[in-house]
């Protein structure tokens, strides 16, 4: 059994014995087994961040780090709008006067670049100088006028009311050369048109009232020849004298009391009596500006008027309201054009009121209708085709006023046996 034991243990220990003498080539550690030898080559590669375990404390870093990014964001979005709704109410504020600049040219600039954009209220003040900027560049127009004239007096005529229309067009385009169209209509029984271009005008009567021919005692049959002839009238022939008056069209002066009239529109005392509305005229849209002043604030604009004439005229007593009274004008301005397209005015004239010359009006003109008079007045005016090219020209076969007078002396010579001029 020893034995055994013995030859057991010298078997698993091979060379045991021998390690006194050093160790065995088979048991150094540099001699690799042929099995271990043949293994395959195997690489270690690094793992992902978001995989290896040594950089879990940096993804928490970075969740924290995104989470104070995620509360900076809302707060600046907030600080941003916050800074824009404060711009734009400062600039809302200046635009509609509720903060006054000092400077009347930033002012407006800064009003126009608000109220220009679409979706922006507009101001009374905003139109009206929007309408004088349009409206100073236009150099042509188209117009229709009525004019409607009643009064209780009238009925001894037989008239309800006097009924005026002018229709036509006006080209400045050339100062030196104007140049009008003009149809007038009176009652319906009288027709003319008027053509005056520069220095001259041409007139054509077409229709005269058959009751004036038979009060002067001439019928239509005489009359019709005339109707219808263009006739050639210089300025000062039909002025009968050199009236020296200028064909030119707007002056700087003229400019400059336009502009002076504006600022007395924009007064303030004036400006809060307009009342300004929107609606829709002729399918578009419009400002529409209602003024019905009271007899303070009327004497106040016509007195205004007054200075801006320089003519040297002392001032008067009167008081324009005492002529004209219960004012009411409307006034149409085009939303997109900022063109004025129609104009009306009503009010009572009252010739019973006696006043001194060297106002606005020098002279009365109702004063030939005699005392206590009082006539309604309505007055519409449409205005079309803005800057638009115009066909004004003189009419062909026109005659010269002499000569038209010679033909209808000669027609009172034979009808009348009157002796001849």
């Amino acid at each position: 059994m020893d034995n055994n034991s013995n030859n057991t243990s010298q078997k698993s220990n091979p060379n045991l014995d021998d390690l006194s003498q050093g160790v065995p080539e088979d048991m150094k550690l540099d001699q690799v087994p042929s099995d271990i030898a043949e293994l395959p080559h195997v690489v270690t590669q690094p793992l992902p961040s978001d995989q290896n375990p040594s950089n879990q404390g940096f993804g928490v870093g970075e969740f924290s780090q995104k989470r104070r990014g995620f509360k900076v964001f809302p707060i600046g979005l907030i600080l941003f709008f916050a800074l824009l709704l404060l711009a734009g109410g400062g600039l809302y504020a200046v635009a509609y006067e509720r903060v006054d600049l000092g400077n009347k040219n930033l002012q407006k600039s800064i009003a126009s670049l608000v109220q220009g954009l679409p979706f922006t209220p507009k101001t009374p003040r905003y139109v009206l100088e929007k309408a004088y900027d349009a409206q100073k560049n236009v150099d042509s127009v188209s117009f229709n006028l009525s004019v409607a004239l009643s009064s209780g007096s009238f009925s001894m005529l037989g008239l309800g009311s006097i009924d005026m229309q002018f229709m036509g067009d006006l080209d400045y385009r050339d100062l030196d050369n104007l140049k009008t169209k003009l149809n007038l209509t009176v009652l319906k029984e009288f027709n003319m048109d008027i053509i005056s271009i520069n220095d001259k005008s041409y007139l054509r009567v077409n229709k005269v009232p058959s009751l004036i021919l038979s009060f002067i005692g001439i019928s239509n049959d005489q009359v019709s020849p005339f109707l219808g002839r263009w006739i050639e009238v210089n300025k000062d022939e039909l002025l009968g004298v050199d009236s020296g008056i200028s064909t030119q069209g707007a002056t700087p002066s003229m400019e400059e009391e336009i502009q002076k009239s504006l600022e007395l529109i924009l007064e303030e005392k004036v400006l809060s009596n307009l009342e300004m509305t929107e609606e829709s005229l002729d399918g578009k849209k419009s400002y529409k500006f209602h003024f019905q002043p009271n007899s303070e604030l009327f004497d106040y604009i016509m007195e205004k008027l007054s200075e801006f004439e320089k003519n040297g005229s002392k001032p008067s007593d009167y008081k324009a309201s005492e002529f004209l009274k219960d004012l009411k004008v409307d006034l149409w301005v085009d939303g997109s054009s900022f063109y004025i397209t129609k104009v009306s005015m009503s009010t009572i004239l009252d010739s019973g009121t006696g006043y001194s010359s060297g106002g606005v009006i020098n002279d009365d003109p109702l004063s030939i209708l005699g005392n206590s008079q009082q006539f309604d007045v309505a007055i519409v005016m449409l205005l079309t085709n803005h800057g638009k090219d115009l066909n004004i020209s003189a009419p062909s076969g026109a005659e010269p006023l002499d000569q038209f007078m010679k033909s209808f002396e000669s027609m009172f010579v034979s009808e009348y046996n009157l002796p001849s001029f």
